[in-house]
Order: structure tokens, then sequence, then C-alpha cells
């Protein structure tokens, strides 16, 4: 073998070893610098696990407890003016958050060049704007229910709902506002009643003994009148429901329960993504199992 053969092969081997070399520079260059960049983006990973993804996972689970509980509701206060944000509560008040801003709250190089991430932030935030519609849906049809009540069973019932009650007597008085009925239970006097409020308190509690029967309704229903009172509508309102089948209120009741269980298919669906997101975090940003969970829930 030559000398010009010797120096060939030693350039060969060489320039083998120095790109060898070259790569592995380069690879644990990417690599520091990766880690780097994840580590100056771990506040802002974080920050959104505990402001975006804690809260919607909060909010769906108390949601997906009303639903269980079948705890639906109408707020006293009126449409968007109401300050009720809890789950299942309608009307609808404007300051409950459906996050549907769910896609502009991810940012970050190492977030956004992950497919598996953006294929969970297309899905999750297509599930967000179905709860939405879904909610809208509920509450034009729990508007219906509402009416339906009013025309079909308070309506022709109230006089007997008021007088037919054992131990009552009622003095109908009224101001420029309507009608007020000031009360005597087993000759104690209670507190003066305005119709308007008489009224929307039996509507709550016949709303919640449609989606579920209660024994009593004291802690149960939305109420503006006192337990006592509603205790006592309560037996009235169960024999009427009992006695009349109002087929118009029973097939809202169908159409609703149906709406709700395609929402508790969707909050299920967004929780577990959100969890998957949550685990693809830990292992990129080196996060602990205890930065992954909220602060505690006293709801």
């Amino acid at each position: 073998m030559t000398i010009s053969t010797f120096v060939n092969i030693f350039v060969a081997v060489g320039t083998i070893l120095m790109a060898c070399f070259t790569y592995i520079a380069v690879k644990t260059s990417q690599k520091q610098f990766l880690i780097f960049q994840r580590e100056k983006e771990r506040p802002q990973a974080f920050d959104q696990i505990q402001t975006v993804f804690n809260v919607i996972q909060q909010d769906l689970q108390r949601e997906l407890d009303v639903i269980d509980r079948s705890a639906i509701v109408f707020s006293l206060n009126d449409g968007a003016n109401s300050g009720n944000e809890n789950p299942l509560v309608f009307p609808i008040s404007a300051r409950k958050n459906f996050f549907r801003n769910f896609r502009k709250s991810f940012c970050g190089e190492s977030v956004l060049s992950d497919k598996r991430i953006l294929q969970l932030i297309d899905s999750t935030d297509t599930c967000l704007h179905k709860r939405f519609d879904t909610y809208k849906v509920l509450s034009g049809k729990m508007s219906l229910l509402e009416k339906e009540i009013g025309t079909q069973f308070i309506q022709p019932n109230y006089p007997d709902l008021i007088s037919n009650i054992p131990g009552w007597t009622v003095q109908v008085q009224s101001d420029a506002t309507g009608p007020i009925y000031q009360t005597y239970r087993e000759n104690h006097k209670m507190d003066p009643i305005y119709e308007v409020m008489m009224k929307k308190s039996i509507s709550n509690l016949i709303i919640r003994k449609l989606f579920k029967s209660i024994e009593t309704p004291s802690g149960y229903v939305m109420s503006l009148i006192s337990d006592l009172i509603l205790e006592d509508f309560n037996s009235n309102i169960q024999t009427l429901l009992e006695q009349n089948r109002y087929e118009k209120l029973y097939d809202l009741k169908r159409e609703i329960h149906q709406d709700i269980a395609t929402l508790k298919i969707t909050d299920e669906l967004i929780l577990n993504q959100i969890q998957e997101i949550k685990t693809i975090y830990r292992h990129m940003f080196l996060l602990t199992a205890t930065e992954l969970e909220p602060p505690k829930d006293n709801w």
C-alpha cells in the first residue's frame, strides 16, 4: 500500500470523524437551545395551565356535577344582567366565560411547533364553540319552558295554588307595581309578597320538580319567597303535576334532556383533551404533578 493510499485513508477517516464531531456538536447545541427555549417559555406555560386549563376544567367538572344531580335552575335576575355564572343557570349571564378565545391563549415556539398540541388546540376549540352553541339552544328551550309553565300551569291554577293551602289566609292588596299578597300562615303574619315574585318562585319550583323530584324545595330552588311558603306550595304543585299531564312541558323536558346529554359528551371530551395537553406540557417543560393541579375548589 503506497503512502498516497495511507494519506487518502487518513484524510477519509479524519473527514468522517470531523463530520461526527460536527453532528454531535450541532445536536448538542440544538438540545441546549431547546432546553434554553423551553426554560424561557416555562413561566408562560405554567401561567396558561393555571389561568386557562385549570379554570376550564374546574368549570366543566362543576357543570358535569350539576348535570348528574339534575340541578337545572333559572336565575332570578334578567338575562344578560344576571351575575350568576354557575353551570346551567338560565338565562345565561353575559359575564359567563365560554372560553371561545382558547386558541389565542397559546404561544411559544415549543408549543406551536408540536403537531399533537396543534391537533388538540383545533379539536378543543371546536368543542368549546359547540358547548356555547348548545348553551344557546338550551337557553331558548328553557325560556320556552318557563312561558309554557306560566300559560299552561300557573295561570289556570294560580287561584287554587294561593287559596287552597291548609292553614293559609291571603289578603290581596296592590300598588303601582301590581298585586301584593299579605299572607298569614297558621295566623302568623308573613312578609308581603309581590305577585311577580310569587309566580317566579313557583315557576322555579315546577322546573326543579320536572327535572328531579324533591321532597323539600328548601336549598334546592332559587326563590324570592320564604322557604316556609315554598314548602307549602310544594305538595300542591306535586299533586297538580300528578293529576294533569302537561304534554308540551314534558316534550320540552325530553328535548332539553337530549341537549344536556350532548353537552355532557362535549364537556367530557374537552376535559380529556385539556388533560392530554397538560400531560404534554408536563414533559415538555419539566413540570411537577403539583404544578399541574389547580388551587383547591371550594365550590
